[in-house]
């Protein structure tokens, strides 16, 4: 409880001195930005420490994060101070709503410390390689950190993240493996509060009213961190045998069996709960040839690794609430934009070059967003036509995203290894999304978003058809009546033609047994996609010059932007490691989940507040979307139910230490290195594959190894570099009987201690230990677990 306290009192402080920068950077939400004050502050004063630390001038200790937090706090407080009249005014305004986003934050924050006590373990699926990062990012005295299993080299991944979280156990002094479980907590609840920060101020701007702000923005941390996707309808349907064999063999859910044995509410199989995320495939012959993943918000908070696309969630959102602000605010955009607005412009790109550092997909999208809703200001405030808005809006963009990379550049420009190969970054998916398991995943959200999206697109088919009958009888008296119309065949290639053309390219010329009879059943299965996202387009156009409030007008651009990613990865896929669309799937829905998270917000409160006032078709899709909706709410929130007591049943009790289930011999070993090894040293222990305890001791510790979790190295670093004999030399080290053969290896890697417990034992059956005697000294021993240190003499 009391490491817990202390973390809670570290982030709240860092929280506090980002709100004197949030105040003044979301003047047009009602909360003043009060939910983005943590991460924002987190983003500040973890990048002043990172880049004095790499400079040299300020360690990356309590001590420097102190420093730099008490300067950010001083010149937030100060600016405050000059504006308290304001300040007073809006407090005295806002404060309820600022109330329950607190409310929002704490409840999240508790919750997850509450479960996590009795699910802490840091251990299986990729929770030790997390841990690793988290470690590293804590040892390290400037940054970047050193890799603890690849000893002699910097981290080659996206590792802002870990260092954010890092920081906030160098402040509050609570050990990392009581922390890692504090930060998955620390995520829920900031992204939590972000969220309904953000959807309260959109909410605000459309005119709604206090209570419509705050309800609309519970509703979004709702769909953000507690529904589910709708996987919870085959699993009940499986469990009280609701439909034949033949059913659940179209169904082609793996683990999804009509035979699925259980008498309680929820599914007893082993870890039934991962299936959720695991429904995209396509079965042939009984075997699955399109494997995906399709992972959530809770399934992630559930799981507990503390990966780059979590941690990212709550940032993604401060960079989606500055992109809010931008577009709500009253001044132009353009060229002079940057003089009135430079600091806020310097914010901006301080926080999206972090999100690519957090994690590399992030920054992707903001830059998609932010693009997209100046090029909307700007057609909002123009006459122009599409084309010139877009290009006049670029150019003021185009510096704001070159300021990110360079604001990061030791990372950018250094660090950071790709793993896109440049002679082929793309490929073609072989095939595409079933509409079963397509509505599994997003039934909830096209539900809720119904009534909104098209009522929205209304007014543009209204005008669409007038401008082709007008034009098909000749009739055309005020062209400018049809300002869309003028952009609209070029949107339709670029929406659907150029990415269906490319996709076709690369499949008939790549993908195995790949024939021209494919086009034509691949157009048909992506066409309510590429007609979505057409629509959707096109209404944001048609609502940015009739009047549409700026907070529907934002919810819209965004729709449209959630429906060309997923038309995408219908076609396209990142050409990673993996070789296929895997990974692409993956990151791409985590975002659209986040984005349609926020548009469902704003979308209940336009459907709830509208409802009354429609008749004819409007109100029977009201109907029928919201009888649906009520439905598919209780199906989307029976799975982070059942999910979450069948994984935290038969815990170890209720504990945050992540390495409590680690053997007593093991422990006081790591615990041992932690205290006691000097800066830069390097540590020897057994080589083995990922996702299994292979190397736990420079996994708890950072301190580094000379080789681990080879897999995963070569996934960061690429097909290109060179691991030389390091595996084979590990091995060697043990088996050898040859003491000098032994040093000159120690001496190669510049190892100071060597461990030997259970693992080296197992994997090294031939070990000879009696060299390391000659070699070292003993300088530990528990059990079966000894440390030697080999640059100390037996002798001493």
């Amino acid at each position: 409880m009391n490491d817990a306290l202390a973390w809670l009192f570290a982030v709240e402080a860092i929280g506090l001195a980002g709100f004197g920068i949030a105040f003044f950077a979301f003047p047009a939400l009602r909360d003043r930005g009060w939910g983005f004050a943590r991460p924002l502050g987190l983003i500040v004063v973890s990048y002043g420490v990172w880049m004095l630390s790499y400079a040299g001038l300020v360690p990356n200790s309590r001590l420097g994060y102190a420093v730099v937090a008490g300067v950010v706090l001083l010149a937030g407080g100060t600016a405050l101070y000059a504006r308290r009249h304001e300040l007073r005014a809006w407090i005295r305004r806002e404060w309820v709503t600022v109330v329950v986003g607190e409310a929002v934050f704490l409840l999240f924050f508790a919750g997850w410390v509450t479960y996590r006590a009795f699910d802490p373990a840091i251990s299986g699926t990729e929770k030790p390689m997390d841990f690793m990062f988290l470690n590293a990012s804590t040892l390290a005295s400037n940054a970047p950190p050193a890799d603890p299993w690849l000893a002699g080299h910097p981290v080659a991944y996206y590792y802002f993240g870990y260092w954010i979280f890092a920081g906030l156990g160098l402040i509050s002094g609570v050990p990392t493996s009581i922390g890692f479980n504090l930060a998955l907590a620390t995520v829920a609840a900031l992204s939590a509060g972000a969220i309904f920060s953000l959807v309260a101020g959109l909410v605000g701007a459309s005119g709604g009213s206090r209570r419509a702000a705050i309800s609309s923005g519970l509703a979004s941390v709702v769909l953000l961190t507690v529904a589910g996707n709708l996987i919870g309808l085959w699993e009940l349907a499986s469990l009280y045998h609701v439909g034949g064999r033949g059913f659940f063999d179209w169904l082609a859910i793996d683990g999804i069996r009509p035979d699925q044995a259980g008498e309680a509410w929820r599914p007893e199989r082993f870890w039934w709960w991962w299936t959720a995320t695991r429904v995209i495939n396509t079965v042939q012959g009984g075997t699955s040839v399109d494997y995906t993943i399709e992972e959530f918000p809770f399934f992630s908070f559930l799981l507990g690794d503390l990966h780059p696309h979590v941690m990212g969630i709550p940032f993604v959102l401060t960079g989606l609430g500055l992109a809010a602000a931008l577009f709500l605010s009253p001044v132009p955009w353009g060229i002079a934009w940057w003089k009135r607005q430079l600091p806020f412009a310097l914010l901006l790109a301080l926080v999206i070059g972090a999100l690519g550092f957090i994690n590399a997909w992030d920054i992707a999208i903001i830059t998609i967003v932010l693009v997209a809703l100046v090029v909307i200001k700007t057609y909002r405030q123009r006459t122009s036509n599409l084309l010139v808005s877009a290009i006049t809006a670029l150019l003021p963009a185009a510096p704001v995203v070159l300021l990110a990379l360079v604001a990061y550049a030791p990372f950018y420009f250094g660090t950071f290894s790709s793993q896109v190969p440049a002679d082929a970054p793309i490929g073609a998916t072989r095939f595409p999304t079933r509409p079963v398991h397509f509505l599994t995943v997003w039934g909830l959200f096209i539900t809720i978003l119904a009534p909104f999206a098209i009522v929205s697109v209304a007014g543009t088919a209204r005008m669409y058809a007038e401008w082709a009958w007008t034009s098909l009888s000749g009739n055309v008296r005020d062209p400018q009546r049809y300002p869309v119309a003028i952009s609209a065949l070029w949107l339709l290639g670029v929406s659907l033609v150029v990415p269906f053309l490319v996709w076709a390219g690369i499949h008939l010329e790549v993908n195995a047994g790949a024939s021209i009879s494919d086009l034509g059943g691949r157009a048909l299965s992506i066409s309510p996609l590429a007609l979505g996202a057409f629509a959707a387009t096109l209404g944001a156009l048609y609502m940015a010059r009739h009047g549409a409030s700026d907070g529907r007008l934002f919810a819209m651009v965004l729709l449209s932007i959630v429906l060309y990613l997923l038309y995408g990865v219908e076609l396209i896929f990142v050409h990673d490691l993996f070789g296929n669309r895997m990974n692409t799937v993956f990151k791409t829905y985590y975002q659209a989940w986040i984005l349609l998270s926020v548009i469902g917000g704003v979308a209940i409160h336009y459907w709830l507040s509208r409802r009354s006032s429609w008749s004819g078709w409007r109100s029977s899709v009201s109907t029928v979307a919201g009888v649906l909706a009520g439905g598919l709410v209780a199906i989307a929130l029976y799975y982070p139910f059942a999910s979450a007591a069948t994984k935290a049943a038969g815990g170890p009790g209720p504990t945050l230490d992540g390495l409590a289930h680690v053997g007593a011999d093991e422990r006081a070993a790591i615990e041992w290195l932690s205290q006691n090894a000097p800066a830069g040293a390097v540590l020897v222990e057994a080589v083995g594959s990922g996702y299994t305890e292979f190397g736990r001791i420079s996994s708890s510790t950072g301190i580094p190894t000379v080789f681990n979790w080879p897999g995963h190295e070569r996934q960061w670093r690429g097909a290109g570099f060179d691991f030389g004999t390091r595996e084979a030399d590990v091995e060697l080290i043990y088996v050898t009987e040859e003491v000098e053969a032994a040093r000159r290896l120690l001496d190669k890697y510049d190892v100071r201690y060597v461990f030997l417990g259970e693992r080296e034992r197992n994997k090294y059956p031939s070990l000879k230990t009696e060299k390391f005697d000659s070699l070292g000294r003993r300088t530990f021993e528990s059990g079966v677990v000894v440390i030697y240190d080999v640059r100390e003499s037996s002798s001493e």
